[in-house]
């Protein structure tokens, strides 16, 4: 790793700096201008030192994925020590420090992010106030600071604060204070919370129930405020963790008629675009208080139809699951891009349903808008490939085999689904389809 910051990135710096100085750009804008440089910096300089790495494998789409990746990996590490030395160079840019400990490089930054973190702790909980975001994180990695974890304790209910309470709560075992903010996030219709408890259960080893927790919340509730989408994620959890009859009722409580926010039709990039931005900017004003909301916690969208189809087709209720995915259209996301990784998921639900030699063409399809998208479909991969390998026997295909077998190893290696490079907001739903785990 870079052990100083080069001359090229520090003139680059220097320039951007002059601009804050004079006023030009906001503190936001800097961060933003001066991490972009890091990584670019980062990129050039993989690409001087292997040059060949694309031309390579050109013909060869797994070697090139390969690549591709190692690339990304390698700019990734890079990026964020050049970001940190750009923090511990120029004062303005200390804030470089927080992007990299929420990114996955976070273990570069694990030294400065300690040693704020517990003198703020010391300062008490005012300074951990200040401190809440930072602190959430390293809460959820367990390295939150003893001297912060103590300022934290007890934090009004609702705060960012009370969010790092919930976690080292959960862990300490006071069930009771954590229930309490799950309870109090709920009445305001966020479920983040909730989720990231049974999350963290999970990771750490220590799963209980994911009904348990679902029971301190009311869908009937939170379908009367429009918090579709926290309805969704706990569906998603619900039957991740083998609750399908829960997981239905959970489904149940969303009224399909009220995902659509145009006057006369769906919203499509051509059709409704001003009704359904208004009803996203309402949407973003909604009061889930400084939480680490999951994504689309507050959507209350067509987005959403993806999901809840596959969350029914799972858990049995297939002729509703039909019903959703046929509503499922990418047109609920006027920029298409959020909407991708939940229409292969109704596109998937959809395709069931069809003779072999017509699902091999729909399989095909769904794989090749997957790429026009800039989806990597992850487990989804797995399953989709392991699919063809059943249809390419069944249709005679033999030659058609090898090549999905491969293609599902190579997906079963890489699970996450991105969609244009952002994670997939119900990756848990993911590991349930029929395929993955055979």
């Amino acid at each position: 790793m870079p052990a100083e910051l080069p001359q090229e990135l520090a003139d680059r710096a220097e320039r951007y700096l002059r601009q804050f100085d004079r006023g030009i750009c906001t503190l936001d804008e800097l961060e933003n201008e001066l991490l972009g440089a890091a990584h670019n910096y980062a990129d050039s300089e993989y690409e001087r030192a292997n040059p060949g790495w694309a031309k390579e494998a050109i013909f060869d789409q797994a070697a090139w994925e390969t690549g591709f990746e190692a690339k990304r990996q390698a700019q990734a590490e890079a990026g964020a020590a050049y970001a940190l030395a750009l923090a511990e160079t120029y004062e303005p840019a200390r804030g470089l420090v927080e992007w990299v400990f929420r990114s996955p490089q976070w273990r570069q930054a694990l030294e400065p992010v300690a040693r704020r973190l517990t003198e703020a702790g010391i300062a008490g909980s005012e300074a951990m106030v200040a401190e809440a975001e930072m602190a959430w994180f390293a809460s959820w990695r367990g390295v939150l600071p003893a001297e912060a974890r103590e300022a934290i304790r007890g934090a009004t209910l609702g705060s960012a604060a009370s969010m790092v309470d919930l976690l080292e709560a959960d862990r300490e075992g006071d069930l009771a204070r954590a229930g309490q903010i799950v309870v109090a996030f709920g009445q305001r219709g966020c479920v983040s919370p909730a989720v990231h408890l049974l999350r963290l259960r999970v990771a750490e080893g220590r799963p209980a129930p994911a009904s348990q927790i679902a029971s301190l919340l009311d869908p009937g509730e939170l379908a009367g405020r429009g918090e579709f989408g926290g309805i969704t994620q706990m569906a998603v959890e619900l039957l991740a963790d083998g609750a399908d009859a829960a997981a239905l009722a959970w489904s149940s409580a969303i009224d399909d008629a009220a995902l659509f926010h145009a006057p006369d039709e769906r919203p499509t990039i051509y059709s409704g675009r001003e009704p359904f931005l208004e009803y996203q900017d309402d949407r973003q004003r909604r009061d889930h208080g400084p939480a680490r909301c999951v994504a689309l916690c507050n959507c209350g969208d067509a987005r959403l139809l993806g999901a809840l189809a596959l969350v029914d087709w799972i858990a049995g209720d297939k002729e509703r699951a039909k019903v959703r995915a046929a509503s499922c259209d990418r047109g609920s996301d006027p920029n298409g891009w959020s909407a991708a990784g939940v229409e292969l998921l109704a596109e998937w639900v959809l395709s069931r349903t069809l003779e072999p030699t017509d699902r091999v063409q729909a399989l095909t399809g769904m794989l090749e808008r997957a790429g026009r998208s800039h989806v990597d479909p992850g487990l989804l991969g797995v399953q989709l490939h392991a699919e063809l390998v059943e249809l390419a026997e069944v249709v005679g295909n033999r030659d058609a085999i090898a090549h999905h077998q491969a293609r599902a190893e190579w997906f079963r290696g890489r699970p996450m689904m991105d969609l244009h490079f952002e994670p997939f907001q119900f990756q848990s739903l993911l590991s349930l389809l029929p395929l993955v785990n055979t």
